[in-house]
């Protein structure tokens, strides 16, 4: 996930929290072992020089209390992504707070992550699931937008996901999916793969029932 070389920053480059694979492995030895919550609320990609990338995205950070009340912070992180290796690699990463999060209740991430790694797995080929990847031919696309709703707690062993795939042409495809995961393995492992089928919006119900009345 992260170059042997990377570079990790704070507030615009002002606070240096590691620089290596080293520094890197203490950094995180010395961060909280704690629940959190991220959600991307926001990304833009532009292609650099070579297999470089510059990827940057806001995110929607929460952590919970033992009191049972949530903190949390909107950041902004900066990255460059190196695609020079089998897998895309962090070569550098800046993350700066720029406004509170209002949202008081927790809203869990992990599983949501975690189908969604499996997801980009199949469909950018580095792992092979036969049913997902038929499924996913039938509406995911370059320019295709997925989402994944999975409100379980963290290191949950079992989750029920649903996807949902918006297509260029202004489509809405669903389904769900249900995963086994032990919270170690790189991906967690399908139990039920069911087929995207197309979604209906209130308006789509609206104009039917016109048509049939009149």
């Amino acid at each position: 996930m992260f170059a042997n070389d990377v570079q990790l920053t704070g507030r615009r480059g002002s606070i240096r929290f590691a620089r290596g694979s080293k520094e890197l492995e203490q950094w995180f030895r010395d961060v909280p072992d704690e629940f959190s919550s991220h959600r991307i609320i926001h990304s833009s990609w532009k292609a650099g020089d070579g297999h470089n990338g510059k990827l940057d995205f806001i995110v929607a950070y929460q952590s919970p209390a033992q009191d049972g009340t949530v903190s949390g912070s909107i950041i902004s992180y900066e990255t460059i992504i190196s695609f020079a290796d089998d897998r895309p690699r962090f070569l550098s990463l800046d993350k700066t707070p720029i406004l509170p999060n209002p949202r008081m209740q927790y809203s869990p991430t992990w599983a949501e992550h975690r189908v969604l790694g499996f997801v980009h797995a199949v469909l950018g080929r580095q792992i092979a699931c036969q049913s997902a990847a038929e499924a996913l031919s039938t509406g995911a696309s370059a320019n295709s937008r997925v989402d994944v709703w999975a409100p379980v707690p963290e290191l949950s062993s079992e989750i029920d996901a649903f996807l949902t795939i918006g297509t260029p042409e202004g489509n809405l495809l669903g389904a769900e999916w249900r995963f086994q995961d032990d919270g170690d393995s790189d991906f967690p492992a399908p139990l039920r793969i069911e087929p995207l089928r197309r979604m209906t919006t209130r308006g789509e119900e609206a104009n039917d029932v016109s048509r049939r009345i009149f």
